[in-house]
């Protein structure tokens, strides 16, 4: 019953003074509260700034066109066909070298002894492809075509098999074949192979592939110009709990880019303090939250400004909240998208 009443008594106050909560209101009970008797509430409530809709009548804003240039379609094709190698025999005195593939049965042991998933038959290594654990494809080059050879490695202390991870291990390796790499013509022939008709047809395609790239490009060119404008005549203060949630989210997405480089904390270290990195200085990553964290939530705070300048009340900016023209919807921040 007090839940109840607690929840009318704060959902009158809100309507009564026409505010609009950002957040979640923060409740607190008096002390000395006996049931039966009033309640002395403690209310703390973060609302969003009244906003006056800017004046969109004189805007104007330049969109950039990019052309695709053939010679880029040329090289998307001949990235496409140096990833699609195609290997053909060599003569069994050929020994293998690097760039040559070849194919193999090995058995992996540990202490002498063969260990689960170890064993393969028939598998294709390229040398120098770096597909295999470390130290491996290195210890074959100079093999030929029916060669035996053992060969000594050590797991990364991260391999995602426990049981493997850091220790020494050997294998058996039979060689069955050393094949080169053939020159991939690019050709119709060459687009067949794609599942396509034809070269003009990959050719067009990896086109428009090109023209939604820099079209996105020049989009957000002209949605961060759009934003700079507005912000630029609208400044008033963004609720504190909103910025903070901004940085978090900015911050989250700063960690999940740099986890897939080998040395994240290095490229942490580059974005956040460029001069700490290039002393030496050792730093963690818990103490570069810190140093990003005192830049962000003043980007924070300017992004959520241009969001709330523009979408608060789009009815009397002249905007339809439901048009797919010239307005951003969306979030918070950069993530928005903005069409137009």
């Amino acid at each position: 019953a007090l839940s109840g009443s607690i929840r009318e008594a704060l959902d009158k106050v809100v309507n009564d003074n026409a505010l609009r909560p950002a957040t979640q209101p923060d409740v607190q009970l008096g002390e000395g509260y006996a049931e039966g008797a009033d309640a002395v509430l403690t209310v703390a409530l973060e609302v969003l700034p009244v906003i006056t809709a800017p004046d969109l009548s004189g805007l104007k804003l330049e969109k950039l066109v990019v052309p695709v240039a053939d010679a880029e379609v040329d090289e998307a094709v001949a990235r496409i066909a140096s990833s699609s190698k195609r290997f053909e025999d060599a003569p069994k005195t050929k020994k293998a070298a690097d760039g040559d593939q070849l194919i193999i049965d090995f058995v992996g042991k540990l202490d002498g002894v063969e260990f689960d998933g170890g064993k393969a038959e028939d598998a294709a290594l390229e040398i120098g492809a770096g597909r295999f654990i470390p130290g491996f494809e290195e210890q074959l080059v100079g093999v030929k075509a029916g060669q035996e050879k053992t060969i000594t490695v050590t797991f990364p202390a991260e391999y995602q098999a426990a049981h493997l991870a850091g220790k020494e291990a050997t294998f058996d390796i039979t060689v069955k074949a050393v094949k080169v790499a053939g020159e991939t013509k690019i050709d119709d022939e060459f687009a067949k192979s794609l599942g396509l008709t034809d070269l003009a047809q990959l050719q067009g395609l990896l086109r428009g592939q090109l023209e939604q790239e820099t079209a996105g490009q020049t989009r957000t060119q002209m949605k961060r110009q759009l934003l700079d404008t507005l912000a630029a005549d609208h400044d008033f203060p963004v609720p504190p709990t909103m910025v903070e949630a901004e940085f978090e989210q900015i911050w989250s997405q700063l960690k999940a880019e740099v986890a897939r480089e080998a040395d994240s904390c290095a490229e942490l270290a580059d974005g956040a303090r460029p001069a700490q990195h290039h002393t030496g200085e050792k730093c963690g990553c818990d103490q570069r939250q810190g140093h990003v964290s005192e830049r962000l939530p003043r980007r924070g705070a300017q992004s959520r400004s241009n969001f709330f300048v523009f979408l608060v009340q789009p009815a009397e900016a002249g905007l339809d909240g439901n048009d797919q023209e010239g307005h951003c919807h969306e979030g918070f921040g950069d993530d928005h998208a903005c069409s137009g």
